[in-house]
């Protein structure tokens, strides 16, 4: 009773149930009738609820069964077992109106059809006409009127011709027919109990776990649906299911919806619609009709929904809320986070419980989800229980407060180098390869930024970065040092005045060493390994902003990207999107390189510096990352320039140079006469115009100080002559004194011949700066004064003196090969290194020569610690 709805939860008789009480029917015959009154479909259920009460229509006798199968396929419908009612019903009706009573009969026999048995259907038909017009359900006209299938569908439908495929739809030419939905969700109303959901092969699941099967003679035999309805269950020597039709499983959900037994799993979040969901199970006599349907959690557990819209969406902002006060609160929680990834600072980490708890005390209980959040927040602006919603920091922040930390100026948002402001960006997250400070710099920019700067970190990990240097420092040093925090915290305060320009370790090995009393070197602070946050990690971006490499070393991100920085890639003119180095044929045209230009580069504005390069004897434009590096390179482009304009000049006064011909005919075993002539020329130019003075930064400029060409010339001429002479005599003398040298003195010998190659190396005489060329013939002269106190067996104690010598240029040249080398900010350290150790051979070797700088083995070692 409780599945036709004649009865209630508390077994008292329904409206429906009242109704079905006046209609002297079988109950389910009733039930489908009247939804079907509803459905509009009373006609077409009263001739099918007939067609179910009398006798089967259709005949098989003995001996012609398959004649009749044949005849009768045409009446079968792919769908549904009671629309072949209907079929039979329309063919007969239309018989019997066209054809006298005799040839009704023989049309009916040749059909294998019962006339009888349709005389009883009219019958009872008439019956349930008259007892529902009785009852005021008055049947209407039909809606749905169905002739016999056609021969080549019903071929392709039958179950005697072929065996079944399950598989197997129905033939596009045969859809539904219009009202197939509504007649059968009447059906349904009387028959739920007879659902069943399709197993393997044949076989089904009917109400109850009861396994069953289709009757083979069924429209739908080999199709076999998904879920279909019986009008009865017949046992013969297996349950089978006889007159069925094919069913949408909404319909049963709906028809069953008061018997329906639902279970519920797996609450989740859904961001897409702010609220907490969970999968519904739906089952009706032990069928499962719904297997997983996604539903709103708050109708089953709204408790559940609330603590699940506080944790998902307001605290773990897994939502698109674009509230005023959730927008507000989390620019709170994002400066706490920020202010977490600078100072590093745990006791400021943002609670989710804390801020759970938040919510939690001040969110009104009917708040379930977003939707209902939102309703909330519209009507109760301004109100103080919407106010209470409001973040404030204070309301986060667990621990010490922060004020006293001034955030922008402890940690920046952008480092200042030169010109130029370079990115910073924090991340707090041990072990991770961002962790701690990361500078952003462009690829073009790379030889701007110095260890000079990064050194000092940024002021808000200074103190933190100085107690890490101390733990590290060898004991001996370290136990004049505590506790560290606290000496640590007094060096910062000291360094606070230090200019970012000046070397970091430097400074601090100072105050180290004055507050300990023990010598702290800045090497042996350079050397020392801390934790990677305390150190920057250096982006480096494309012009587009794309991160092309990371790491925090320096020197060899400049290595990797040392061929394609800005003198390849900028512009020579106003415009950079030009690109590439611009030839300088004339003098004229230094005026078409502007001095200084602000280059874009992934979004950072960085500043470029003119540079005139010889390159092959023609000058080009470039841009340098530094305006020493630009003086540098333009010292040679306009020493050319000047060489071309005055090459006349030149010329002359290099042809009258006293002994110029045996003194290039000496020196023929460094370079040919003929590029001594020529690099000459560019010497003598360079120390007229260039060495030592300003450049000129205009056509004007070059002109005013080429007006002074003949004096100035006149007087590089003379320092020339007089250099050029005495080199020529040194070298031969070395020269001979090195023929003459036993086999003995090889290792001698052989150091000497090195030292040879590196001081007349190809390129020596226009790159070498002339304060050090000046003086080569001192080198030279040293150089023999040592072959010379060999004689006499003098060669251990060479060799012992050596010994530093050789380190020491062992050393410079494993600096050459390094990433250190090829930063512009190293070019003048690593000259200054050079010439050094060229000094302590004269230092070592022939001390009564002098030497130009102070210098010593310890003295070079430092320097070259600097650089490594």
């Amino acid at each position: 009773m409780r599945e036709l709805g004649v009865l209630d939860d508390h077994q008292q008789l329904t409206s429906l149930g009242q109704q079905l009480g006046r209609l002297p029917c079988d109950v389910r015959v009733g039930r489908m009738l009247i939804e079907a009154q509803q459905r509009q479909c009373l006609n077409e259920v009263i001739i099918i609820a007939a067609g179910l009460e009398s006798n089967e229509v259709r005949q098989r006798p003995a001996g012609l069964r398959d004649q009749a199968d044949t005849a009768h396929r045409k009446f079968l419908d792919p769908h549904s077992d009671f629309l072949s009612l209907i079929r039979l019903w329309d063919f007969y009706e239309d018989l019997h109106q066209k054809l006298s009573r005799s040839r009704l009969q023989k049309a009916l026999q040749e059909n294998f059809l019962s006339h009888h048995g349709f005389r009883e259907w009219s019958d009872i038909v008439r019956q349930l006409r008259d007892l529902l017009a009785a009852a005021g359900l008055k049947p209407g006209r039909r809606q749905l009127r169905l002739s016999p299938v056609p021969t080549e569908a019903t071929q392709t439908h039958s179950n005697r011709a072929q065996p079944r495929q399950p598989n197997d739809q129905p033939a596009q030419s045969i859809p539904r027919p219009e009202g197939y939905a509504a007649i059968h969700q009447s059906l349904l109303a009387g028959l739920l109990s007879g659902i069943a959901e399709r197993g393997q092969g044949h076989q089904y699941k009917a109400a109850g776990g009861m396994a069953v099967q289709m009757w083979p003679g069924s429209g739908l035999f080999r199709r076999s649906p998904k879920w279909i309805v019986a009008a009865e269950t017949v046992e013969t020597s297996q349950r089978f299911m006889r007159t069925v039709a094919e069913l949408d499983v909404q319909w049963i959900e709906h028809a069953g919806q008061e018997l329906l037994k639902h279970s519920y799993s797996q609450p989740h979040w859904s961001e897409k619609s702010g609220a907490a969901l969970i999968y519904e199970k739906c089952t009706l006599f032990g069928l499962t009709i719904v297997a997983g349907r996604r539903i709103r959690l708050a109708p089953i557990d709204p408790e559940l929904a609330r603590q699940m819209l506080i944790e998902h969406g307001l605290v773990a902002g897994q939502w698109n809320c674009d509230l005023p006060f959730y927008r507000h609160n989390q620019e709170i929680i994002k400066d706490i986070e920020e202010l977490v990834k600078r100072t590093r600072q745990r006791q400021f980490i943002v609670d989710h419980y804390h801020l759970m708890e938040f919510y939690g005390n001040r969110l009104p209980t009917e708040i379930i989800d977003l939707s209902s959040l939102r309703n909330w927040c519209m009507t109760h602006v301004g109100s103080p229980q919407e106010q209470s919603l409001w973040l404030k920091a204070e309301d986060l922040l667990s621990s010490d407060d922060p004020t006293h930390l001034d955030v922008s100026q402890d940690f920046p948002n952008t480092l200042r180098i030169g010109a130029t402001d370079y990115p910073l960006t924090y991340h707090f997250e041990p072990g991770h390869d961002q962790d701690g400070v990361t500078i952003t710099v462009p690829q073009a920019a790379l030889g701007q930024v110095g260890d000079g700067q990064l050194d000092w970190l940024v002021p808000g990990l200074l103190e933190q970065k100085i107690v890490a240097m101390i733990k590290a420092l060898p004991k001996s040093l370290r136990t004049a040092l505590v506790p560290a925090p606290d000496v640590a915290q007094k060096l910062a305060q000291r360094l606070k005045d230090a200019t970012p320009s000046s070397s970091f370790f430097v400074t601090l090995a100072r105050e180290m060493s004055q507050l300990s009393g023990e010598s702290i070197s800045a090497g042996l602070l350079s050397s020392l390994k801390v934790q990677d946050h305390l150190q920057f990690c250096i982006q480096v971006i494309d012009d587009h902003g794309s991160q092309l490499a990371s790491g925090r070393d320096l020197s060899s991100l400049i290595q990797q990207f040392s061929t394609q920085r800005l003198p390849d890639s900028a512009a020579t003119d106003t415009s950079p999107s030009k690109g590439g180095p611009q030839a300088i044929a004339r003098p004229e045209d230094i005026d078409q390189v502007p001095v200084e230009m602000t280059i874009n580069r992934g979004g950072i504005p960085i500043t470029a510096y003119r540079a005139l390069g010889d390159v092959g004897g023609q000058v080009q434009g470039h841009w340098a990352d530094t305006p020493v590096q630009a003086d540098r390179w333009s010292r040679t482009g306009v020493a050319r320039l000047f060489a071309i304009q005055h090459s006349r000049s030149l010329r002359s006064q290099l042809k009258h140079l006293p002994h110029r011909g045996q003194s290039m005919m000496s020196l023929s075993p460094v370079m040919p006469t003929s590029v001594w002539q020529e690099q000459l020329e560019l010497l003598l130019a360079r120390l007229a115009f260039v060495e030592d003075q300003d450049l000129p930064r205009s056509w004007i400029d070059f002109q005013a100080r080429g007006a002074q060409a003949t004096a100035l010339i006149s007087m590089a001429t003379q320092d020339v002559a007089a250099w050029l002479s005495q080199l020529a005599t040194e070298y031969q003398q070395l020269r001979l004194c090195r023929e003459k040298a036993p086999k003995l003195w090889s290792a001698t010998t052989g150091q000497v011949q090195q030292q040879l190659d590196e001081l007349f190396a190809e390129g020596f005489l226009p790159q070498t700066p002339w304060k050090w060329l000046a003086e080569y013939p001192r080198y030279l002269k040293a150089a023999r004064m040592r072959l010379e106190k060999l004689v006499g067996g003098g060669l251990p104690k060479d060799q012992q003196i050596a010994a530093p010598l050789v380190a020491a240029w062992t050393a410079y040249q494993q600096v050459l090969k390094s990433p250190q080398a090829a930063r512009p900010d190293q070019a003048e350290s690593l000259q200054l290194v050079r010439w050094a150790i060229e000094e302590l051979r004269v230092s070592l070797f022939a001390q009564q020569l002098g030497t130009k700088i102070t210098v010593s083995v310890k003295r070079v070692d430092e320097m070259l610690a600097k650089l490594r």
